[in-house]
């Protein structure tokens, strides 16, 4: 059988005053056949020797990590992975084959009056490439990959976007299938991005069908009822700190209704705060 990791980061167990920060996401699927691919990783350091020490433990000898997607360019998704790329000593402890993202080669955006640039993560996210010396994949809305059994399809990059407001919409949206559970991931993905990919599958709901959903920006704002409905996972896993959280459920927030949505219809809520899970996969 294989196995579903979602990890808990260190930044996912903040419990203090919540003012929107960033909890951290990462994922580790394990194939029946002991391949891996991981899912971006976390922020910090900490995160980065977690996440090893949980491959070493499921691998005999050094891990071999297939494919590791990084879903968009913030810093709590790639920043894991950026220090074990900066370390010679992490990357001697893992082979890594292919390394998945896709990326416009420059974006700014507007928020509330002020111009940001987003050229610092993108720049850091291509160094990491880099540094790791492995292939790079840039997938666009369709591909498929087979890895030893294991099919990831990507069903939305940016790149299928009228508009894109904020880094949080260059998030790539994908399933992976194993021989036993598919699962949906989002990443950071607001409304707008989930709503191109319900219009693009709505008449193959099966496309979309999972039994696995990862809940889109950490359970915040984001989201998109329609496409959850099709969806209809029977499981939510939510990489969302206590604090954010505890916010979300307060009455007078209502930016994360499409969130709590696929979470009320879910049959089992998995939230990262409460630990690294582990789901028979």
């Amino acid at each position: 059988m294989g196995k579903l990791i979602q990890y808990c980061t260190k930044a996912s167990k903040f419990d203090g005053e919540f003012a929107w920060q960033a909890a951290g996401m990462g994922y580790l699927i394990f194939t029946e056949e002991n391949s891996l691919i991981v899912i971006d990783g976390g922020t910090c350091p900490e995160d980065t020797q977690n996440l090893l020490r949980i491959m070493e433990d499921a691998s005999h000898g050094i891990p071999r990590v297939k494919l590791w997607i990084l879903t968009h360019p913030h810093f709590d998704h790639y920043a894991a992975l950026l220090e074990l790329a900066k370390s010679p000593a992490d990357r001697a402890r893992v082979e890594i084959d292919t390394l998945c993202y896709c990326n416009p080669n420059s974006f700014t955006w507007i928020k509330r009056g002020t111009q940001y640039d987003a050229k610092k993560d993108l720049e850091a996210v291509d160094s990491i490439a880099n540094m790791l010396s492995c292939r790079v994949l840039r997938p666009k809305s369709g591909d498929r990959l087979d890895i030893d059994g294991t099919t990831v399809e990507f069903l939305y990059t940016y790149e299928n976007a009228e508009t894109l407001a904020d880094p949080n919409e260059l998030s790539l949206v994908f399933t992976v299938t194993g021989k036993h559970k598919k699962a949906m991931f989002t990443g950071d993905a607001y409304s707008a991005g989930l709503e191109v990919a319900y219009q693009t599958y709505k008449d193959r709901p099966d496309i979309l069908r999972s039994d696995i959903v990862q809940i889109a920006h950490h359970g915040l704002n984001g989201g998109h009822t329609l496409f959850y409905n099709l969806v209809d996972a029977d499981v939510a896993l939510v990489p969302i700190s206590r604090s954010g959280d505890r916010a979300m459920l307060r009455p007078e927030e209502n930016c994360a209704h499409h969130n709590l949505y696929a979470e009320a219809r879910a049959h089992s809520v998995i939230k990262a705060y409460c630990g690294t899970a582990a789901l028979e996969f």
